[in-house]
Formats: structure tokens, C-alpha cells, sequence
């Protein structure tokens, strides 16, 4: 970690920090009760030997900047400009099946990156005896998807690794105007009347891609991308993708279409003495 500041100096402060974490354990304890956090946390082989991995809490960046302005001017007012930046990755997730692939009983079982398409074997998706999508599609569509995905496209061959994939950079700026009516009664007491203007996430106000928070569009908790089915006469597993909306997967991430990806402001005034 290391921060830099430059004191007020003719009304103008800064301010610029780094955070580098990184830890590693045997299980985040993803639960509620002792079963279902022993139920919940990824792993390879069996729960009881889920192995050594990245900490679901471990966000390893983090960048907080700071910039102000300050002026009085005709003797009773003064205005404050502020910007405020924070980026981070948003979290940790990891990839996993959507079902119970090694017959254990838990649905957290770590999926296996296909170094090529002779190490997946995929079978059609049908609903009322028709295909709805073949494995040729999926076959094609898994590739697309692999390869614009970037955790998935370097770690083609391994096995994902618990709570491997960082989630997208979220950088929000937030700007503050500050404006003060004072006067001075005595040598040391100021009375300040200040009407404030806070832009929160003020990016998003810039511009409508900037500020989003994201998630996962497969799966709620991790990513679930392919659903093991059987096995085939050659005892290979056979997989099928999982949709979303009835639709074959694109892309890893999608936006928050929430109030919290959204911009803001808010007024407000304070009296001080």
C-alpha cells in the first residue's frame, strides 16, 4: 500500500492511494449453518479436501483519489470543488457445474477447462422431442464464450480454481460544490451558512457506461456455465450449456440495471458556528 498527498496549497489539496491485497484459504465458510458451508464451498475432488485457494474476500486492487479546490472571494463567500474516485474489483467468483458432476451429493463441484474441443463432448438440448439447440451449436457457442471470457481463455487445461475469477473494475467519481456565505463576529468566531451539491457516481452523469456495477450472467453465486448430463458409451462425459433467457450464452458479464449503477445528487445546507 502506498499513498501520496499534497497539502493545501493555494486552496488546492490531493490525494492518491494503492491497496494490494492477497490472501489464500482452505474455505470462506460460504453459509449459514456448519452443513452448508461445508455443502457450498468449491472444490475439485470432495469438500472435505477442497484445497488451498484465493479468499472470496481477497479484492487484490484498490485506487482512491482525491481532489479539491478552495477559493473565498469578496470577503463573505468562499466555493469548494471536490472529486472523489474509488476503483476496485467488484469481487471473487469461480466457475463451477450447475449440478452435482462427481456424484457426491454437492452441486459445488470446480469445473474443468477444455484445452481444446477434444476434451468436451457436448449432446443436443430438446424440449418436446425437438432440438432445440444441437451440439454443434453449443460446441461453437462454449469456444465463443471461452475466448471472451479472459479467466477461462488463460487457464484453458486446469481446472478453475476457487474463487479464481476477478470480477470487472468498478471506478465511481463522485463530485462535491460546496457554497459558503460566512462573517466573522470576534477574532476566532465564523459564522457560515453552506449550501453543498453532491454528484454522486457523476461518471455515470458523463457518461451512461461508466459507474455500472456488474454480475454474473450465469448463476447467482458463481458462475454455472455447463451442466454435466451422462456419460457415453465410451464412459466420456457429455455436457450441455446452460441458457440464458432461452438463449446460448455471449458474454461472462452484464450490468446492474439498478439505482445503485445509476447517478445521483442530492442537496444540501448546514449551518455552522
Amino acid at each position: 500500500m502506498f499513498i501520496l498527498n499534497k497539502p493545501f496549497t493555494k486552496g488546492f489539496f490531493g490525494s492518491f492511494s494503492y491497496t494490494y491485497s492477497m490472501a489464500k484459504d482452505i474455505t470462506a465458510n460460504p453459509g449459514s449453518a456448519a452443513n452448508s458451508a461445508w455443502q457450498s464451498n468449491p472444490a475439485v475432488i470432495h469438500q472435505n479436501d477442497p484445497g488451498l485457494s484465493y479468499s472470496q474476500f481477497a479484492v487484490p486492487h484498490k485506487v482512491v483519489a482525491a481532489l479539491s479546490y478552495n477559493v473565498e472571494y469578496g470577503n463573505h463567500l468562499g466555493t469548494t470543488f471536490s472529486l472523489t474516485y474509488i476503483g476496485r474489483n467488484q469481487g471473487r467468483l469461480d466457475y463451477i457445474y450447475s449440478n452435482d458432476m462427481n456424484g457426491d451429493g454437492n452441486t459445488a463441484d470446480l469445473m474443468y477447462i477444455p484445452k481444446d474441443e477434444s476434451e468436451i463432448i457436448f449432446t443436443d438440448i430438446t424440449s418436446g422431442g425437438e432440438v432445440v439447440f444441437s451440439a454443434e451449436e453449443q460446441n461453437d457457442a462454449f469456444w465463443k464464450y471461452v475466448d471472451q471470457d479472459s479467466y477461462l481463455k488463460e487457464h484453458k487445461g486446469e481446472y478453475a480454481e476457487r474463487y479464481g475469477v476477478l470480477m470487472p473494475w468498478l471506478g465511481r467519481l463522485d463530485l462535491r460544490i460546496l457554497q459558503d456565505i460566512f462573517t466573522d463576529f470576534g477574532k476566532d468566531r465564523r459564522h457560515t451558512l453552506q449550501f453543498s451539491l453532491d454528484f454522486l457516481n457523476f461518471g455515470n452523469l458523463l457518461n451512461s457506461a461508466w459507474g455500472n456495477y456488474q454480475t454474473q450472467v450465469l448463476g447467482t453465486y458463481d458462475i454455472t456455465l455447463l451442466k454435466y448430463i451422462n456419460v457415453n458409451e465410451e464412459g466420456v462425459p457429455m455436457f450441455q450449456l446452460n441458457q440464458v433467457n432461452k438463449k446460448l450464452p455471449t458474454e461472462t458479464w452484464k450490468n446492474v440495471l439498478s439505482v445503485s449503477s445509476t447517478w445521483g445528487a442530492q442537496i444540501g445546507l448546514r449551518y455552522t458556528f
